[in-house]
């Protein structure tokens, strides 16, 4: 169980307006600059992760904080106000929802580009090493043993 520091009122964690959250955008994974910053309170996070957009995986794109250049490095990071896990496994979203509800955290579960294709694209090098202790291995086996897909995903 995860306890709160003490220095923070767990009303805080419930409070109905929570202060507003800064997000800084992009326009595609290769952004070089990350000048976009987006102030939004919970409703306007809500609403814009609602809805996912068709289209390639280059595209739109954000990460949870704050820098304080140009340049997205965990360096010039000063600001991180909204906790991001991405989950490309398939693994299944109640438990996570339940456990963010035990915390009494707010939380949403939001599908991206990833869950609009059918095929997973692997780094040939990686895959070939480990053929190499496994010479029987499958993919679906190396799916799911070096990439943690659960069963059902890597076997498509």
């Amino acid at each position: 169980m995860l306890k709160l520091p003490k220095r923070v009122i767990a009303s805080e964690y419930r409070s109905l307006n929570p202060p507003p959250l800064t997000l800084t955008l992009g326009d595609h994974r290769a952004q070089s600059d990350w000048d976009q910053q987006w102030e939004a309170v919970w409703a306007d996070l809500l609403a814009k992760f609602s809805q996912a957009d068709v289209g390639l995986k280059d595209g739109p794109c954000y990460t949870p904080a704050v820098f304080s250049g140009l340049q997205r490095t965990k360096n010039t990071a000063t600001q991180i106000g909204v906790l991001v896990l991405d989950s490309d496994t398939g693994q299944d979203f109640w438990p996570v929802l339940g456990r963010l509800r035990e915390l009494m955290w707010k939380g949403f579960i939001h599908t991206t580009y990833n869950h609009l294709t059918d095929a997973t694209v692997i780094a040939a090098a990686p895959y070939e090493e480990w053929c190499k202790t496994h010479p029987e291995g499958t993919i679906e086996e190396y799916l799911i043993s070096k990439k943690g897909l659960v069963p059902e995903v890597a076997r498509g």
